[in-house]
């Protein structure tokens, strides 16, 4: 049976997705770079915290509170850029890599 007559009764078929310009592919089983809380939680830990921070459990839980209050205010992430372009490079990342001849 092909993969796609298990999906078509939820997603309908291929041609009517391409012929609003869209597409459908499959994601890796492990992708944290388009999952939302794993960007978020990047941020938090690689931009937004400093080693102070870590210090003490009050310090860190105090810090990341703070993250939290003022998100979107003093801390914000554009997802729906980040995520467009992660998806984007793991396409062109798996074309590359599906049209690798040896």
């Amino acid at each position: 049976m092909p993969k796609w007559s298990k999906m078509n009764s939820k997603i309908g078929p291929p041609a009517r997705w391409e012929q609003m310009q869209m597409s459908i592919f499959f994601l890796p089983t492990y992708s944290p770079h388009l999952n939302p809380i794993e960007i978020l939680w990047r941020f938090c830990k690689y931009q937004w915290l400093c080693k102070e921070n870590y210090k003490t459990w009050t310090k860190l839980k105090k810090a990341i509170l703070d993250i939290f209050k003022n998100f979107g205010a003093q801390y914000s992430i554009n997802f729906k850029e980040l995520i467009s372009k992660n998806t984007l490079n793991n396409i062109q990342f798996n074309s590359a890599y599906t049209n690798f001849k040896f």
